[in-house]
């Protein structure tokens, strides 16, 4: 009979000759097998965390040299956009309008990637007049922001997303009572007294929260209007010449002149 101390000599003897024994025959240890499991672990995890194409991405930061404003009045709101569409450092066009009527009380103005812009608000335009059409009553301002805010959320899930931010504005036909809400590519929707997108919320903010107040007829809200204008001729590098201002209220969309 054999003691403890032999067996557990033999035990070793046998385990350091296996390896050599398993090289020389052509098999492969369990260790071979685990390294390779890794290997292929490490390429499907490379793989599987690239969700969005790689210029493109949902949450990349734009430079944003474009202003646009909103500013809720008595009974109507008071929007401006500028009217430049430039690339990088090149402007591409003077006039540029840069809103869109969705119905009779609604407007939608837009800023962001020059593709994305039209595209996304001529997409919205559509969807909205078709829902009247098909129903028969126009869709309400916060059911119209609220929709386009699910667009903007889906999209922000997809591979192809869509990188513009929006203000919408309208007054209720029955009631009269002006909405404005601030929607960012992100999908974030906040209702609010004023508002800004771009850049020019940077100087402007201030100045409509100091100046703005509950009932303002609409001189009053133009000559907020210009103030925050002319802090971004002051202040701002980028120089935007021209504004293209529009009313909404309970008789519809219309342009003024400052």
């Amino acid at each position: 009979m054999t003691t403890r101390s032999q067996e557990f000599a033999l035990k070793k003897t046998s385990n350091s000759r296996r390896p050599d024994y398993e090289k020389a025959s052509g098999k492969t240890t369990r260790m071979d097998h685990w390294n390779l499991h890794c290997i292929r672990l490490k390429c499907m995890t490379k793989s599987v965390h690239r969700t969005h194409p790689p210029n493109k991405h949902p949450t990349k930061k734009r430079i944003n040299m474009e202003a646009l404003f909103g500013i809720v009045g008595k009974d109507f709101v008071l929007t401006a956009s500028d009217r430049t569409s430039a690339r990088s450092i090149v402007i591409m066009k003077h006039g540029e309008d840069k809103s869109r009527e969705l119905n009779k009380h609604t407007l939608m103005l837009y800023t962001g990637e020059s593709g994305d812009t039209v595209q996304f608000a001529e997409y919205i335009q559509r969807n909205i007049q078709l829902y009247g059409i098909r129903n028969g009553i126009p869709l309400s301002v916060h059911a119209t922001a609220n929709f386009t805010r699910r667009e903007l959320a889906e999209s922000l899930r997809s591979r192809n997303p869509y990188h513009v931010s929006v203000l919408i504005a309208g007054t209720d036909p029955k009631t009269g009572k002006p909405e404005l809400y601030w929607l960012d590519y992100l999908g974030a929707m906040v209702k609010m007294n004023f508002a800004a997108h771009g850049y020019a919320s940077y100087f402007c903010m201030s100045t409509m929260d100091r100046y703005w107040k509950e009932d303002l007829s609409v001189e009053e809200a133009i000559s907020l209007l210009k103030k925050c204008i002319a802090e971004l001729k002051t202040r701002f590098i980028a120089q935007l010449p021209e504004f293209m201002v529009k009313v909404v209220d309970k008789d519809g969309v219309r342009e003024i002149q400052l």
